[in-house]
């Protein structure tokens, strides 16, 4: 059995609550690889076979806690806008020139939202992106409709059948 550091007193008892509050499988097998060892001094190998990790997984799991110490039971994910071009309170301004064109009622199309996009992040962008970008903001699609809503059946039948 090699050498390896020990854990600081009162590890297993802080792991042992951190067990019960983990969210996921992930979080508990990396309490658990720790625990084991701080708790009863179990070597790597039966580690990994009741945990799941292989061996070098639970070295590692073990390295990591030594130098960052509870830090690395802090699995949360990154999540969230990572590759966003804008904020969303200046896509809100940048679309505002676009908004008060819909308000009135005329048509909009996406083509020039797309160019504008493009000069303000610099580079050329997927149409999706502006289309995602309307969506995020509460834009959606109105087509017109396909008949006018105050159309009669009976006065355009009796019209076909004069003509």
């Amino acid at each position: 059995m090699g050498y390896h550091k020990e854990f600081p007193v009162g590890t297993a008892e802080r792991l042992e609550g951190l067990l019960k509050e983990a969210g996921d499988n992930e979080a508990f097998r990396r309490v658990q690889s720790v625990y084991f060892r701080a708790k009863f001094g179990y070597p790597a190998p039966q580690i990994a076979a009741m945990t799941g990790y292989s061996v070098g997984t639970v070295r590692n799991v073990h390295s990591a806690f030594l130098r960052d110490g509870f830090a690395i039971f802090d699995l949360g994910r990154p999540g969230g806008r990572q590759a966003a071009y804008m904020t969303p309170s200046a896509e809100a301004a940048f679309l505002e020139p676009f908004t008060e064109a819909g308000d009135v009622g005329g048509i909009l199309e996406v083509s020039p939202i797309h160019k504008a996009l493009c000069a303000r992040v610099g580079r050329q962008v997927a149409l999706s992106t502006v289309y995602d970008l309307l969506h995020r903001h509460g834009w959606r699609k109105i087509q017109p409709r396909s008949r006018h809503p105050k159309a009669d059946k009976e006065a355009q039948a009796d019209f076909k059948k004069m003509a």
